[in-house]
């Protein structure tokens, strides 16, 4: 599941992009209230303006985790950006959809210290 080039990216408008200057396959900061993440930008017509989607954010350089093959390729966790006290009404679920996010160009240290593998505590808001 690792093969092919890195899918762990945020998905953004092109009119969304535009208007914070932010470029394609640039490192972009995705932050929420409990926390951040630093993943390259993927600007797409597919996704929906005002919309924001990190499908494969599964967290490989996140400490502890187990399986070598894919801690040895990029990955941010996109559960750092959800408040884990929040569960869907019906199903008792963890709600990790409909969070609101900002997108801003990413520090380039870190984005150099993220890409090299070499975790960092995740940071509350």
């Amino acid at each position: 599941m690792v093969k092919g080039r890195d899918r762990c990216t945020a998905l953004m408008h092109p009119a969304d992009a535009a208007e914070g200057g932010l470029r394609d396959g640039e490192p972009v900061m995705v932050r929420s209230r409990t926390g951040s993440i630093v993943v390259p930008l993927e600007i797409s017509d597919d996704i929906r303006a005002g919309t924001v989607a990190i499908p494969h954010g599964w967290g490989h350089g996140e400490p502890g985790v187990g399986w070598k093959v894919a801690a040895s390729v990029p990955g941010a966790n996109v559960n750092l950006l959800h408040d884990p006290a929040l569960t869907d009404t019906f199903s008792g679920a963890a709600a990790v959809n409909n969070t609101w996010v900002t997108v801003t160009r990413a520090p380039v240290e870190r984005f150099a210290r993220d890409a090299a593998s070499e975790p960092e505590p995740a940071t509350t808001a």
